[in-house]
């Protein structure tokens, strides 16, 4: 008998970035973990949100309070969803009355919440400037520690 030989591999990697990017996308589905939800946001995308763990809930509780986006409605006994409800999210956010104003929302909200983008990298180069500045004071204190205990 011959063996067989394993099935091929394929890897794809998605540019999500340039997709958010593009003009024609208006909305994002996501699972509401922050990193997604920030990225989102940075595109000025409206949110169709989905979150099933941990943090999710309450990422997704402040920006459907915030009018950036809209939870998928689910079934209040075991929390599942359909195909009609994410079908109906995508309209309601992609709809020509609605839909605007969520992507307006989340243009407006981006500016309260994240505000200057400068801001975010002078913070971080006085960060390191200060952990530059502040490295022989840590090594002077920590050499006196004892190695064993």
């Amino acid at each position: 008998m011959k063996p067989k030989s394993p099935p091929p591999l394929t890897i794809c990697y998605i540019l999500r970035q340039r997709i958010m990017a593009h003009e024609s996308v208006g909305f994002f589905l996501t699972h509401c973990g922050y990193s997604s939800v920030i990225e989102a946001l940075s595109f000025g995308l409206a949110l169709i949100m989905l979150p099933y763990a941990t943090d999710q809930g309450l990422i997704a509780r402040v920006i459907e309070e915030k009018k950036v986006g809209i939870g998928v409605p689910r079934d209040e006994e075991d929390g599942s969803f359909t195909r009609n409800s994410v079908a109906e999210s995508l309209w309601l956010v992609n709809d020509d009355k609605e839909g605007p104003a969520y992507r307006e929302n989340t243009k407006q909200q981006m500016m309260t919440l994240f505000g200057d983008k400068n801001i975010g990298d002078r913070c971080i180069d006085q960060f390191v400037a200060f952990l530059v500045s502040n490295r022989k004071l840590h090594s002077v204190t920590h050499n006196d520690m004892p190695t064993h205990l």
